[in-house]
């Protein structure tokens, strides 16, 4: 893609205020009451402590995947975290990798696999026909047989034209979070940021339609959604236990390289 297709699309949202300026945006009621959807009760047990947080820029395609193993019935703590937590090719590698929606898609089929975790089927949709398509995929999101990631651009959901020179370095690089799930009535989807700087929010689906609608420069594509939907005897395991509502830190806990637990204020 061109410098000038780049532009286009990454700037065509920047007449509409920043979702940060919205009140729903972390709202406490709205965000207790996403957290009580069952996906995201999968995700944020034990106060969010399953969440894999990139360690720095270039690793929140490997740390979704991670928080997306982390979530599943059958995989706790002990059998995912020591790879979780080594340097190694479906953890945190040395050196950050952007991903495009396609790599992460296979590299979570790899990880699957060599986990043997059951799965009906993995998808990369980088085309929706309009919004109603993609609120429709939403619903996924609550369903304890799916699980979302979405791929997005920062830049139509965090910026104004009044950012653009400042942010300018930021615009075209994707990101990759986990979505918790989705609260129809209000039209808002809860993602869970592998950046913890950003921490977790709601958002109106139409936002995250335009921010997964832009291109991928690297593949040409769209960004979008990865749709992991899992086997049967694996969804239908017992619930998780009922332990009452969340609370979750207000500043996360990160992961770093070496396994070590950082506080995000001292990063």
């Amino acid at each position: 893609m061109s410098r000038e297709e780049l532009d286009r699309d990454a700037f065509q949202f920047f007449q509409q205020a920043p979702i940060t300026l919205d009140p729903r945006y972390q709202d406490a009621l709205l965000l207790a009451k996403a957290y009580e959807l069952p996906v995201a009760r999968r995700y944020l047990r034990d106060n969010g402590r399953h969440i894999a947080f990139q360690p720095r820029q270039g690793y929140c395609g490997v740390a979704s995947l991670n928080t997306v193993l982390l979530s599943l019935p059958d995989l706790d703590c002990e059998r995912v975290s020591p790879r979780v937590r080594v340097a190694a090719p479906l953890a945190f590698p040395e050196r950050p990798h952007a991903m495009s929606l396609d790599e992460l898609t296979r590299a979570l089929v790899d990880a699957l696999h060599q986990r043997e975790v059951p799965v009906r089927k993995v998808s990369a949709v980088d085309r929706f026909a309009n919004l109603d398509e993609f609120r429709r995929v939403l619903q996924l999101a609550n369903d304890p047989e799916h699980r979302l990631i979405a791929n997005f651009l920062r830049t139509p959901l965090f910026y104004s034209d009044q950012d653009c020179e400042v942010q300018r370095r930021r615009i075209y690089g994707g990101h990759f979070s986990p979505i918790g799930g989705y609260l129809p009535e209000e039209d808002l989807v809860l993602v869970l940021d592998v950046n913890a700087q950003f921490g977790f929010w709601l958002t109106p689906s139409a936002r995250l339609f335009e921010a997964c609608g832009t291109r991928d420069p690297t593949s040409g594509r769209c960004r979008g959604l990865i749709v992991l939907q899992l086997d049967a005897p694996l969804a239908a395991l017992p619930a998780l236990p009922d332990c009452g509502p969340l609370q979750l830190k207000t500043t996360p806990i990160v992961t770093d390289l070496r396994g070590a637990l950082v506080d995000r204020g001292h990063q």
